[in-house]
């Protein structure tokens, strides 16, 4: 209801609007059939899960991550009743399939070993484009909306008739493909000495098989300015420090295949900083192991009570910290992503 000068005679007159003629209602639904697994065995334990999904909706909720809005419960899905046009669809959380395993085997009473294994099938992808005409140009919400053009002049307009170059087409939510599968497998080794009762030491090892997937990509279609298909759709946002691609999408003008047609999956470039190479991990197991070793034959370790450990351990702990940074060197020369160095111990 609004109160408003309509007739511009100094009165104001009471206007009401119907709710669904400036916005349509959030509608957000997760169904979902898991089938879940748990044992128990002697030495093993094993739990593990497979979930098959659907997440729907016209709206993510609180943040929008199709163009990385995350300014929570304030995005522009509502603004303009021109953003919700086929808006509904499968949400960028929609993973159709997830594949999850915890395992962990007793070696003996003092070692076991541990993995984690998650599968997940990959999110789905949006077309953003361009919207005219509106009131005489382009929507001032930029590449936002889901239509985008067919050819490769996507949606830029002729100066001379004020026309669109090309045709254009919707795109509903989630209907321009999928994001590659993802798998992880992280490991960890575990020791907890008889002799120190509460003592254990651990090392876990991430993404083991070094698997470098595309996790998030740029939607937006076309340029806020001239309409023409962006350069930078379907590369990995600036944010994303999983993986670099080397060719997500293309251009191509063939009309049957749209300007924005998907190409390879293959993702290329050295790994993030976050996950470590083969190298590194050999280099940290063997080394904890020669170290753990080592301590055992000097029978060197003395614990005080729960006071704190003597100057042997100290002195392992410097030697565990020195060899990961040589390590870490080796597999990166150009000391890129070398991890932080710690202080010495007094």
């Amino acid at each position: 209801m609004f109160l408003t000068d309509l007739y511009g005679d100094g009165n104001l007159t009471e206007v009401k609007v119907k709710g669904d003629r400036l916005a349509p209602k959030a509608k957000r639904s997760y169904q979902a059939v898991e089938i879940f697994l748990d044992g128990n065995w002697d030495k093993v334990f094993l739990q593990g899960s497979y979930t098959y999904a659907k997440s729907k909706g016209n709206t993510e909720g609180g943040v929008k991550s199709d163009i990385g809005q995350v300014n929570t419960s304030v995005t522009q899905d509502f603004d303009y009743i021109e953003l919700t046009t086929d808006t509904f669809g499968y949400l960028p959380n929609d993973r159709r399939h997830s594949l999850k395993l915890f395992g962990n085997y007793e070696i003996s009473d003092e070692w076991s070993v541990g993995g984690n294994l998650l599968v997940q099938s990959g999110r789905p992808i949006n077309c953003l484009g361009m919207l005219y005409p509106y009131h005489g140009g382009y929507h001032n919400y930029g590449s936002s909306f889901m239509r985008c053009g067919t050819t490769s002049a996507g949606q830029s307009v002729d100066p001379d008739t004020d026309e669109l170059n090309g045709p254009v087409e919707a795109v509903p939510r989630g209907t321009k493909g999928r994001l590659p599968w993802t798998y992880s497998l992280d490991l960890n080794l575990r020791y907890a000495p008889a002799w120190a009762k509460g003592l254990s030491f651990k090392v876990d090892v991430f993404n083991v098989l070094n698997k470098q997937r595309v996790v998030s990509v740029i939607e937006q279609a076309e340029d806020p300015d001239t309409g023409l298909p962006s350069m930078s759709t379907c590369s990995p946002p600036p944010t994303s420090r999983r993986v670099r691609c080397a060719s997500w999408c293309s251009t191509t003008s063939d009309p049957a295949q749209g300007p924005y047609r998907f190409a390879s999956m293959a993702a290329s470039g050295r790994p993030s900083s976050s996950v470590p190479t083969m190298t590194s991990v050999t280099g940290i197991l063997h080394f904890v192991t020669v170290a753990l070793s080592r301590m055992f034959a000097a029978n060197s370790m003395r614990l005080s009570g729960w006071g704190g450990a003597s100057c042997a351990t100290t002195r392992c702990l410097r030697a565990i910290r020195k060899r990961m940074r040589e390590t870490s060197r080796r597999a990166n020369p150009s000391g890129g992503n070398s991890p932080r160095r710690h202080p010495r111990s007094s």
